[in-house]
């Protein structure tokens, strides 16, 4: 889908994505960024958005229709997608990355296998888990599920670095339990495939000096969160 990019009075850039909503960009930010590797020479106008920094207002944006024609929205549940990483052959013979949950006992050599067929087989049933699906191998399976959200630039390219899977079922600790997301990377977007998740929003370099925490901030299924923050508060993908 075509974005429509336009200057206010101002002088701060915005685009209109195909559903009439506004994105604004820090013009500012954005300028100082145009000597750094991925943003080498853009023109003036910057009529995209360099290493994806995008504001709404100067906030993160939380975007309701992105994940609409996604297979995934439909097809999967935390059982499928369970089932999918155990019976995938592509998916079944590459090793996790960074595989981690609040059940010790899963946290060892064949947990994750184990995790996946005890919530299968009805015997797990609170827990919260995290992975990444970091080897290429196993990137064209998990992207037949997804698309780059169309707000998304073609400066903005797909990560080879894998995909995040964030996970919980039955968990109920509280809006005091914080649970931190190792998302060690310049610029992350999310989606919620399933049910919702209250998360708190913490600036990250070179965001820190610009942007303040934000707290409880709710993502329903079918949101894409946008932003240049770390999210720390779960659950994150529940039923």
């Amino acid at each position: 889908m075509t974005l429509h990019y336009g200057e206010t009075p101002g002088d701060n850039i915005y685009s209109i994505t195909p559903g009439g909503t506004r994105i604004y960009y820090d013009r500012t930010f954005l300028l100082s960024r145009r000597e750094s590797p991925l943003t080498r020479s853009p023109p003036l106008n910057l009529p995209y958005i360099p290493e994806g920094f995008i504001y709404l207002n100067h906030l993160p944006v939380i975007i309701d229709d992105a994940t609409e024609t996604w297979p995934a929205m439909k097809e999967l549940t935390i059982n499928k997608l369970f089932q999918l990483f155990i019976e995938d052959p592509v998916l079944a013979e590459n090793d996790l990355c960074y595989f981690e949950t609040n059940i010790r006992n899963y946290n060892q050599v064949g947990g994750a296998d184990r995790l996946f067929n005890d919530y299968i087989n009805g015997n797990r049933r609170s827990f919260i888990v995290q992975w990444n699906n970091c080897k290429r191998e196993t990137l064209k399976v998990i992207r037949s599920y997804y698309n780059k959200p169309y707000f998304l630039p073609p400066s903005v390219a797909q990560t080879l670095m894998g995909n995040w899977f964030l996970v919980s079922a039955g968990f109920h600790k509280g809006i005091d339990y914080l649970h931190k997301i190792p998302l060690n990377y310049d610029w992350v977007w999310l989606a919620q495939i399933q049910g919702s998740s209250l998360i708190e929003l913490r600036p990250k370099y070179p965001c820190e000096k610009m942007c303040s925490i934000l707290k409880s901030v709710t993502l329903n299924k079918g949101d894409l969160s946008n932003n240049c923050f770390l999210f720390l508060k779960g659950p994150y993908w529940t039923r």
